[in-house]
């Protein structure tokens, strides 16, 4: 080994193309990319068998390679364990801190708080205000920019775009529950469970619906009403090897509650047709519809993360009382 050591002075030896300075807290490497194993045979010897060399407390400012040490492959192990949970831990730290500035913004928003027009304040007063870096802030903000609530216009601050509509009670871009657009929009709101039957997609279900003939599935009809009006009939199928265990009282209160939170179901995408139709009679016994004799009607079937198409619905609305809102971005074509 000594043949491949080149002294140039007391403090600078040369090995293997790797030239090594001391300094009170021992030799250190240049460039870098030294190898750990290289560096501890240099300077202590072979490395015994069931050994590693582990690099603690690494200086990127002068790459100092006192801090050297033996460990055994488990204690190793366990050093970078150690560190990765440290990692993940940052990271889902990271994630609640998104999720609680994402909606503590967005509820700023829809209450007025940050009305519309206005500017909210700067990322650099958001790190304050929420006691968080960067990373967070920047992605509650791409979050409300996704969502249409909010705008950043090049060389200025990120204004208020989100213009709460009084009569808006869904929004065709997200999955929203009823519950979820009714508190989003102030209005006092009840559920009446009209119909939970199990049934068999027959060919004129499985044609309409999406899922196969044969398949099991919960039939489920409930009335919405909005501020002691009913306004909606919400006719709905689940597939039954999903939705596990429906009950009246689960349907009365919020199906994707239960589905998110007691099954931990994911709800991923789903895709959604806007009609104009006659009342049918179904229609007439259970909604308010004044002198109206037509429904919108929003189609959609749902289907959770593993691909799996485990919902159809259709939720036929009075058409004097709801506006159906979407924020669209438009791409400029390159042609």
């Amino acid at each position: 080994m000594a043949e491949d050591i080149k002294i140039v002075d007391e403090d600078t030896q040369i090995f293997n193309n790797l030239t090594f300075k001391k300094s009170k807290e021992g030799y250190y490497v240049n460039p870098i990319g030294a190898m750990h194993r290289v560096v501890w045979n240099f300077f202590n010897g072979e490395i015994p068998k069931g050994y590693i060399v582990h690099h603690k407390d690494f200086d990127k400012n002068n790459n100092n390679i006192s801090n050297l040490q033996l460990l055994t492959f488990s204690e190793h192990a366990k050093i970078h364990s150690d560190i990765r949970a440290k990692k993940f831990l940052g990271k889902r730290f990271n994630e609640q801190k998104f999720d609680k500035i994402f909606l503590d913004l967005k509820n700023k928003i829809e209450t007025k708080e940050y009305a519309f027009n206005s500017l909210i304040p700067s990322e650099h007063d958001l790190m304050k205000i929420y006691d968080c870096t960067r990373t967070p802030i920047r992605r509650a903000l791409a979050e409300l920019i996704n969502h249409g609530y909010v705008q950043v216009r090049q060389g200025s601050r990120v204004r208020v775009i989100y213009e709460p509509v009084e009569r808006n009670i869904f929004k065709i871009g997200g999955i929203e529950s009823f519950k979820e657009a009714a508190v989003r929009n102030g209005f006092t709101y009840n559920t009446k469970v009209v119909r939970l039957e199990k049934i068999i997609a027959n060919e004129e279900v499985a044609t309409r619906t999406g899922f196969k003939v044969g398949d099991k599935l919960y039939d489920v009809r409930r009335v919405r009403y909005i501020n002691d009006k009913a306004l909606i009939l919400d006719k709905n199928y689940f597939l039954i090897s999903v939705a596990r265990d429906l009950t009246e009282e689960i349907a009365q209160k919020s199906i994707y509650d239960y589905l998110e939170n007691e099954l931990k179901i994911k709800i991923m995408t789903s895709k959604r047709t806007m009609t104009a139709e006659l009342a049918t009679n179904e229609d007439k016994k259970y909604l308010e519809l004044s002198d109206y004799n037509c429904l919108v009607v929003v189609s959609g079937r749902v289907f959770n993360s593993d691909g799996i198409q485990f919902e159809y619905t259709e939720s036929r609305h009075r058409p004097d009382y709801f506006c159906f809102e979407d924020t669209a971005t438009r791409h400029k074509f390159i042609g």
